[in-house]
C-alpha cells in the first residue's frame, strides 16, 4: 500500500500543471515594399555600358572633346557646367596615368579602327533633351501677309467670300471653282480622317516631344540602334546631371557612376585620346594640363 501510495504521488509531481497548449507562431508581414523597389529601380535602361571597351573609350574621347570645347569661357547652361565637372574629374586621372606611363604608346592600325569604332558621331553622347515648342508659328508672305496652308480649312468667313467673289480671268482658278460647285455636300460622315498641314522637317534639338512610333516589325538594324545610343546617351546625362546637383543617390546608382571613374576607365580612356589626339602623349599632356584647370568665374 505504501509503494502504492509513493507511485502515485510520483505520477502526480511528473504530470505537473497543466501545459497550455501552445498557438502555432504568427507569421509576421512583410513591411510594405513600395520604398524598397523605388530605391531599386532608379536606373534606366538603356545606359552605356561601364564594363564595354569601347563604352570606357567612347567616354574618354567625350570627357576630352567636350571639356576642350567648355574650358575657354563661362558656361551658363547646367548641362554644360555638369560636363565640364565630370570630364575635368575624369580627365585629371587621365592626366595622372600618363604623368606615370610617359612611354604610353598603341599600335597605329588599332588606333585606326577605334577612330571608326568609337566616333562619337555614330555612337552615343552626353545630351539632355532640350523643350521644343510644338506650335509653329504660321508661314509669311514675301509681302509681311501671313499665309494660310493649302489643305488647311479656310475660316468661315473667308469662304463665303470665296463663294461670292466673281471667277477672274484664270484656267486654273476656274477649274478648281467648277470642281467646288459641282461636289454636293452629303450628310454621310466620311471615314476618312482630316489630314493635317504638312510640315517641312527642320533640324532641332533633341526633344522630349513624343513622336511617332515605328512597328517594331518595320524597324530595321540601324534604326533600333540609333535610337538605342540616343536613349543612352540621354539616361546617362540625366543620372550625371542629379549626382552633379547632389541629389540623393542610391547604391547601384552610386556603384555605376563611379566605375566610369575606376582604372579600367582610365586606361581605356586614355587609349581613345590618344588615338585620337595625334598618338603624342607628350603633346596631350600638355592640353590636358590647360583644359583641368578651373578658371574663377
Amino acid at each position: 500500500m505504501k509503494y502504492l501510495a509513493l507511485f502515485a504521488l510520483v505520477a502526480l509531481a511528473a504530470a505537473g500543471p497543466a501545459r497550455k497548449e501552445e498557438k502555432p507562431a504568427e507569421e509576421k508581414k512583410p513591411a510594405d515594399d513600395k520604398p524598397i523597389l523605388e530605391e531599386k529601380a532608379r536606373l534606366q535602361w538603356p545606359m552605356p555600358d561601364p564594363s564595354s571597351e569601347g563604352d570606357l573609350m567612347l567616354h574618354g574621347s567625350i570627357s576630352y572633346d567636350r571639356v576642350r570645347d567648355l574650358h575657354k569661357g563661362k558656361s551658363e547652361d547646367d548641362v554644360d557646367k555638369m560636363i565640364l565637372a565630370h570630364g575635368r574629374l575624369f580627365l585629371r586621372r587621365v592626366l595622372k596615368f600618363w604623368e606615370e606611363n610617359g612611354d604610353f604608346k598603341i599600335e597605329k592600325t588599332i588606333c585606326r579602327d577605334s577612330r571608326t569604332l568609337n566616333s562619337t558621331i555614330n555612337r552615343w553622347s552626353i545630351e539632355i533633351p532640350k523643350p521644343v515648342q510644338d506650335a509653329q508659328p504660321a508661314a509669311e508672305s514675301k509681302e509681311g501677309e501671313k499665309t494660310v496652308q493649302r489643305d488647311a480649312p479656310l475660316p468661315k468667313e473667308d469662304q463665303e467670300k470665296a463663294e461670292d467673289q466673281p471667277l477672274k480671268n484664270n484656267a486654273s482658278l476656274a477649274n478648281e471653282t467648277e470642281t467646288t460647285t459641282t461636289e454636293k455636300p452629303t450628310d454621310k460622315p466620311t471615314d476618312k480622317p482630316t489630314e493635317k498641314p504638312s510640315e517641312k522637317p527642320t533640324e532641332q534639338p533633341l526633344s522630349t516631344t513624343v513622336k511617332p512610333e515605328i512597328p517594331e516589325k518595320d524597324k530595321d538594324f540601324e534604326v533600333r540602334r540609333r535610337e538605342f545610343y540616343r536613349e543612352s546617351g540621354v539616361n546617362f546625362a540625366r543620372l550625371l546631371m542629379r549626382e552633379y546637383r547632389k541629389e540623393k543617390l542610391v547604391e547601384e546608382e552610386t556603384e555605376y557612376l563611379a566605375r566610369w571613374l575606376n582604372d579600367e576607365a582610365v586606361h581605356y580612356g586614355a587609349m581613345a585620346i590618344y588615338c585620337n589626339e595625334g598618338e603624342n602623349v607628350k603633346e596631350i599632356k600638355k592640353q590636358l594640363t590647360v583644359f583641368v584647370e578651373e578658371k574663377a568665374q
